[in-house]
């Protein structure tokens, strides 16, 4: 690549808007990639997790003046709202570049443009993928002979698949903890050689089992259908073009800032889908976090009509009053909408502790019947389009545990998914890390929460965010991660743009079934 071109993508990434980069600046930066061997990229992700690390290191120590103050008052309970700047910063309404794209996948495509009114009727067809059922399972009652059972499936899961693909005999497989001259083939999980320690390259050790030792499918007609639907908006025209293309916005928690309540972040995004009349919007939690200072102390505020009765206050209520208000009025405005909801283990609301994890109750949240509440995590269908979700941030645990016997070729935000989609698991990860080494949380402890994996369950993460927002092709899927839409004064949130496959006049007349690769 030549120096004009690096130069491009650097001030392209690292100049502030309506800003020229300094050429001292990007002198700098061009040395650091050199010295480093990677590129401008790299190089962006590198400089946006360092300054989620500043981020975190503010907002603990904010957290700890917060829990000195609440002490002096005494006790912490929630109270009618005020409009006081509790930490004296400024307000969310002042944060630079709001609106700016950070990262674009597929350039060539064209934004769906918003129509000129509501759709008459929803264009997405919603399939849950996933036995939702089988995530109601009860929580800390894990037996350790069936976590040993689970995990040793797994391994015999995976020598299967090995087999099948490469076409070995059963006796080219043996047993890893046995001495022997023969050359055999082995498949286990990698661990470390201690409880506690950390995966590096000198204290790897494999473990096998104990019984060893130690693609989208579509009908032609199901297409057309579903192109019948979508040209029911008003924008489409009556000489059989193309319908307008789907508009998907994600979202992921936290939703409100550090020093409040106020939901900003969220009712902006809440709009985004408003005005654009956007086919759904999908959002993972937490939604009331168990980690926000605020909620970790008890000491918060609540609108006056939440007060009739205090003593039956509970976190459903902070959700109905503080949540539930802005997608209703997002259904009002945009009444076709889909709004998909994922719980978090980190969700105040949520009884379910452990993951996987069960929907949660949407009976006293007083939300529309377009607001569909799912698992997490979960597979789902939107038309054609298959669609994994899940809230817990695999790529932290990845990123801690990643041992790498040289310099890698790709960077690391390519490897991470990578991981996910070739083990076939939403967390492919045991032991995961210890919480200590994850980003502090804004509690008095400080230590998050962490994995909350039940080990007997781990089955229903199989396929059938400290991490800085990114879109890519990993493996012919769409890896996205639309980040925090609440970090401090700042968020982002990803838009999906999926436009019609175009059928061939004999793939409209065929009876066969068509595959598709996205």
């Amino acid at each position: 690549m030549g120096e004009a071109s690096i130069d491009s993508e650097l001030k392209e990434r690292f100049a502030s808007v309506n800003a020229e980069i300094e050429p001292d600046v990007l002198a700098e930066l061009q040395s650091i990639m050199r010295l480093h061997a990677i590129d401008s990229q790299e190089l962006w992700y590198k400089w946006e997790s360092y300054k989620h690390i500043q981020d975190e290191l503010e907002r603990e120590n904010r957290s700890k003046a917060h829990v000195l103050s609440s002490n002096k008052r005494g006790g912490a309970t929630p109270r009618s709202a005020n409009t006081g700047d509790v930490f004296g910063i400024a307000a969310f309404n002042d944060r630079e570049n709001a609106g700016v794209e950070v990262e674009v996948l597929n350039h060539h495509l064209q934004i769906a443009e918003p129509p000129i009114a509501p759709y008459p009727q929803p264009r997405i067809r919603l399939v849950a993928n996933s036995d939702i059922k089988k995530l109601s399972y009860k929580p800390m009652a894990m037996k350790l002979s069936e976590a040993s059972e689970i995990l040793d499936d797994r391994i015999d899961e995976f020598m299967g698949l090995f087999q099948e693909h490469h076409k070995l005999d059963d006796s080219q497989f043996g047993s890893a903890a046995s001495k022997g001259i023969s050359e055999i083939i082995a498949v286990g999980r990698i661990a470390s050689d201690s409880l506690e320690g950390k995966l590096n390259t000198s204290s790897l050790v494999l473990e096998t089992s104990r019984r060893m030792g130690g693609v989208t499918t579509s009908a032609p007609s199901a297409l057309e259908a579903h192109i019948q639907r979508l040209r029911s908006d008003p924008d489409a025209m009556d000489d059989g073009s193309d319908p307008a293309p789907l508009s998907i916005l994600l979202g992921a928690g936290p939703y409100s800032a550090d020093d409040n309540l106020d939901f900003e972040p969220f009712h902006v995004l809440c709009s985004q889908a408003a005005d654009t009349y956007a086919d759904a919007l999908i959002l993972t939690g937490p939604f009331i976090d168990i980690d926000h200072p605020l909620i970790a102390s008890g000491d918060f505020d609540l609108p006056e009509e939440a007060m009739a009765e205090p003593d039956s206050i509970t976190m459903s209520t902070v959700f109905k009053y503080l949540i539930s208000p802005a997608l209703n009025q997002l259904v009002a405005s945009n009444p076709h909408i889909t709004i998909i909801l994922v719980p978090s283990v980190k969700d105040a609301i949520s009884k379910h502790v452990s993951w996987p994890q069960e929907p949660f109750s949407k009976q006293a949240l007083g939300l529309h019947k377009n607001v569909k509440i799912i698992g997490n995590p979960m597979i789902l269908s939107l038309n054609e389009i298959s669609i994994g979700i899940s809230s817990l941030d695999v790529f932290s645990h990845l990123r801690n545990e990643e041992v790498l016997g040289s310099q890698p070729k790709d960077n690391i935000l390519a490897r991470l998914p990578k991981y996910v989609i070739e083990q076939r698991n939403f967390f492919p990860i045991y032991p995961p890390s210890d919480r200590k080494n994850l980003p502090k949380a804004g509690t008095r402890e400080e230590t998050p929460v962490g994995a909350m994996l039940d080990v007997s369950y781990l089955k229903l993460g199989e396929w059938s965010i400290a991490m800085p927002p990114f879109a890519k092709i990993v493996e012919s899927v769409v890896v996205v991660n639309p980040g925090y839409l609440s970090k401090r004064r700042r968020g982002t949130y990803s838009r999906l743009t999926i436009h019609p496959y175009s059928m061939s006049e004999e793939e409209r007349d065929s009876k066969t079934m068509i595959v598709i690769r996205i």
